[in-house]
């Protein structure tokens, strides 16, 4: 079963080494929609060992739900 690992963006842009979030899911869509539910105020990116898969953006509007 495949692995990733999403990483936290700061604000200045800059991907953070720790802490980082192992994601283990079936293919790679599952894990781009796993690490969404990681994104908060921050951008993540989600990577496949040094393969980057996808960077994701706070969706619009989540806040506004709670």
């Amino acid at each position: 079963m495949p692995s990733f690992r999403a990483y936290p963006v700061s604000k200045n842009h800059k991907v953070a080494a720790t802490p980082s979030v192992v994601i283990v899911c079936t293919n790679e869509q599952d894990g781009i929609q796993q690490a969404q539910q990681l994104v908060d105020e921050d951008e993540i990116e989600l990577w496949d060992g040094p393969r980057f898969i996808a960077r994701l953006k706070p969706l619009q509007g989540k806040k506004d739900s709670n």
